[in-house]
């Protein structure tokens, strides 16, 4: 977005009037920006967390159940909810192998 071309005025007083507000129009710009990362940090760290919470009460269904639960979570929820080894069984011959999410 190119920036707006505020043309200056001719006098004096409206001169003065133009710098104060383009002072505080740049000055509230950088406290919503910031609250805007605030947030935005807030929602990162709720959404792990519900991402973890969704995992776990996955892995406790497995657990009771024995048997797999659909919908599962994705991997990128698991990766995103501090998950790094997803177990995996084959279907036909029920074989576990280990999956590395980090790598």
């Amino acid at each position: 977005m190119a920036p707006k071309d505020h043309p200056t005025p001719l006098s004096g007083g409206d001169r003065k009037v133009l710098a104060k507000e383009l002072g505080k129009a740049r000055a509230m710009a950088n406290i919503l920006a910031a609250q805007s990362t605030e947030m935005r940090a807030k929602d990162e760290a709720m959404i792990q967390q519900a991402d973890r919470l969704l995992c776990e009460s996955w892995n406790e269904r497995m657990w009771s159940d024995g048997e797999p639960i659909d919908p599962s979570p994705t991997i990128d929820q698991a990766v995103n909810g501090g998950y790094l080894w997803l177990e995996i069984r084959c279907a036909r011959c029920k074989t576990p192998s280990d999956v590395d999410l980090a790598g």
